[in-house]
């Protein structure tokens, strides 16, 4: 499932909904990421896999600033960029709750940022055990 398929489905499901159905990395995704990087430039998945685990934690300690601090701005701005590097990778659960993130339109909508916090953390873990064994 692409992160397009989510919006598609979205006026027909919640957000439990789409994250349930939704996997911690979509396999197909990381072949396809794998399998291009090896014709075009075999360093790529690599430099891409990096950059998510080194940038990741970085934007994701910003959103949760931009949460407790109660910066809407800033709190689309980090969920944005943290976004395109999850959909490449296809972590389509992480990439679900941050694109929540970016189009809640104020932090009110978000619910409790401490069970917020916590999904954040949990699936970015599930993501890096993941991709280790991959």
């Amino acid at each position: 499932m692409t992160n397009g398929s989510h919006e598609s489905e979205s006026s027909n499901l919640s957000n439990d909904d789409l994250y349930s159905l939704s996997e911690t990395i979509n396999t197909a995704t990381l072949d396809g990421l794998r399998t291009m990087s090896d014709e075009i430039d075999p360093e790529l998945a690599d430099q891409l896999l990096q950059i998510f685990r080194e940038d990741t934690p970085v934007r994701l300690a910003a959103i949760k600033e931009a949460l407790s601090g109660g910066d809407t701005a800033r709190l689309r701005r980090e969920a944005h960029t943290v976004r395109g590097v999850l959909d490449a990778l296809g972590a389509e659960r992480l990439s679900l709750i941050i694109t929540t993130i970016e189009k809640a339109g104020s932090i009110d909508k978000l619910g409790d940022p401490d069970r917020l916090f916590d999904r954040l953390d949990f699936e970015f873990d599930k993501i890096c055990r993941r991709l280790e064994q991959s």
